[in-house]
């Protein structure tokens, strides 16, 4: 799975994130709990589970979201299933879109 950072002004409740702090990679989803922390719920470091962790705003800490390709994926299907209605009504097979 791919990631790219992010600021924690753009976090989204229950999306699923990767933090880096002091050293330690952490992947969990966000919660709302509090607004002066990054509060991680469902936590995975390294092979254990976590309940949770709390994160100061105010700590160095470096913050991930991952970059799903099943929105990819599905965009490219639905180009090739115009090209493909496209191309049967103008009777051309090689019109694309």
């Amino acid at each position: 799975m791919e990631f790219f950072n992010i600021s924690h002004r753009d976090l989204v409740e229950y999306n699923k994130y990767k933090v880096i702090f002091h050293g330690h990679t952490y992947i969990g989803r966000y919660s709302k709990v509090c607004p002066a922390y990054i509060v991680l719920i469902q936590v995975t470091y390294k092979s254990d589970k976590i309940p949770f962790i709390n994160i100061p705003l105010s700590a160095n800490y470096l913050l991930y979201e991952p970059l799903f390709k099943k929105k990819q994926i599905q965009q490219d299907m639905e180009r090739r299933a115009v090209n493909m209605i496209v191309q049967r009504i103008l009777g051309d097979p090689y019109f694309q879109w």
